[in-house]
């Protein structure tokens, strides 16, 4: 499988068929968030593309397409007009062409009968729900196919037939109407009325789905010959053998068909059936009509090779990793020299996840400024932040022992007060207090609070049941939590 063709949104592989305005490529519609659907895109051909009347054909029958939603049609899914490409996006239907498949019944047996008026009866249910179709207020389209033809049937695997490829169809409100004299389509799966440029009708369809019915049960062309001026002369006025005469082998199966075929291939328009649903009905009547698993079986025993090789095709295509189409912000890059300029680091907002991360950051930032905001207060606070009144004695040794608690303050008293001296530095000679360690920063602030418990009640009245003031405190302890001994109790 070639390496894809991006254009727009799809990614166009390799061709499944071809015709003579356009070719119809295996296709990938590539999307968003790893989004892809495998497609069938009709490509019209480089020198078509500039035509406006043909692009305007293309789109025109995507949108006459869309109007028809019935398992019997292939559906279009989209049109694309991209510079020099025009493309027709289909439902892509794993299958084989009538076409093809005729010509290798030819070479191995004949279609059987009931297989063959299986595959028109849904074709002529497509053509029913064509014909039917209406617009978007409910008026009918009046769409006639006029392209019926072996090559616009598709026969699936899942035993199905669809009639697909409405680009000469007409239709009411067409923008693309064909002129009179013009002919559009296969000569030979034409009526007498194209061919003589006459009005057409649904009974046109319904003359050229006899031909190719004929042709199944025969396995013969109708109308064949040298030019294309031999073949419309024979679709205007050369006779029409019954099946049964042209094949007497199968004359017992086909010989119920003939009347179907003497009503269907008249050359006068209102002789032929009044509508493709009640030349079902006149077929059914005919003989059986096999189901669907039969045609998913002849199907896969006649074109297993073909069927492999295009679903060994799909496979490759869906296996492939495909980089996703840029969105149109992101398909063209902004340069240097470019007067778009992208929004800086500072302008771009948050993502939620990163707004909620500093939402959560703050609370510890917090909780962190306020412990170190409690711990700088107690390693700059003043060795005399104790009390004035609670003797203090600086000493310069005697670190704290790890056995000795802390004692009580004792009641101060106002005939014990000794001139307070300033505490010696832990370290001699050192420009800066030490670090406290974390013992010794709870007992100086225990200390602390004793002492200004202490200070507060220097000023109430004592209580006459209170032991002498006149008791002496032989140590007491600084902000340090360095013991100071009283030399007035020694």
């Amino acid at each position: 499988m070639s390496q894809a063709l991006i254009i727009d949104r799809y990614a166009v592989y390799g061709v499944i068929a071809s015709g003579g305005m356009a070719t119809v490529h295996y296709g990938r519609l590539v999307g968003q968030g790893g989004f892809s659907r495998t497609v069938a895109i009709k490509r019209l051909h480089p020198q078509f593309a500039s035509d406006p009347a043909l692009v305007a054909m293309m789109v025109d029958e995507a949108r006459l397409v869309s109007r028809i939603r019935h398992p019997n049609v292939v559906p279009t899914l989209d049109v694309v007009a991209s510079g020099s490409e025009v493309l027709v996006v289909m439902e892509y239907v794993a299958g084989e062409s009538l076409s093809q498949l005729r010509k290798v019944s030819r070479l191995t047996q004949p279609i059987p009968v009931p297989i063959a008026a299986a595959i028109m009866a849904d074709v002529l249910r497509g053509l029913q729900a064509a014909h039917d179709a209406k617009d978007e207020k409910g008026e009918p389209l009046g769409i006639v196919h006029r392209d019926v033809s072996p090559q616009n049937i598709l026969v699936g695997t899942d035993g199905q037939a669809r009639i697909l490829d409405f680009g000469v169809a007409k239709a009411e409100g067409r923008s693309q109407t064909t002129v009179n004299g013009i002919i559009k389509g296969k000569i030979a799966y034409m009526s007498p009325e194209q061919i003589e440029g006459r009005a057409v009708t649904l009974q046109t369809d319904l003359f050229a789905a006899g031909i190719v019915l004929w042709e199944l049960l025969t396995g013969h062309r109708l109308f064949l010959g040298d030019n294309a001026g031999e073949v419309a002369l024979k679709v205007v006025s050369a006779p029409i053998e019954p099946p049964s005469r042209v094949v007497p082998s199968r004359a017992s199966a086909l010989a119920a068909y003939d009347a179907f075929f003497a009503q269907g291939l008249s050359r006068d328009p209102e002789a032929r059936f009044s509508s493709a649903r009640q030349m079902r009905e006149a077929l059914e009547a005919c003989g059986p009509i096999a189901p669907g698993i039969v045609i998913a079986d002849w199907l896969q025993n006649l074109a297993h090779e073909a069927l492999f090789r295009r679903a060994k095709a799909l496979s490759d295509i869906e296996g492939s990793k495909l980089a996703v189409i840029p969105t149109p912000l992101e398909v063209v890059p902004v340069s240097v020299a470019s007067s778009s300029v992208s929004p800086s680091i500072e302008d771009r907002p948050l993502p939620a996840r990163a707004r909620r991360r500093v939402s959560l950051l703050w609370p510890l930032v917090a909780m962190l400024g306020a412990t170190i905001v409690v711990l700088l207060f107690f390693r700059h606070a003043p060795s005399q932040a104790a009390s004035p009144s609670v003797p203090i004695v600086a000493e310069q040794s005697a670190p704290l022992p790890a056995a000795d608690p802390i004692p009580p303050a004792a009641p101060p008293t106002t005939e014990s007060a000794v001139p307070v001296e300033p505490a010696a530095p832990l370290h001699a000679g050192s420009s800066s207090p030490a670090r406290p360690s974390p013992r010794a920063t709870r007992a100086a602030t225990s200390l602390a609070t004793a002492a200004v418990t202490a200070a507060g009640q220097t000023s109430a009245p004592s209580s006459p049941s209170a032991p002498a003031a006149r008791e002496c405190v032989p140590y007491t302890w600084d902000a340090h939590g360095i013991k100071h001994y009283n030399p007035a109790c020694l």
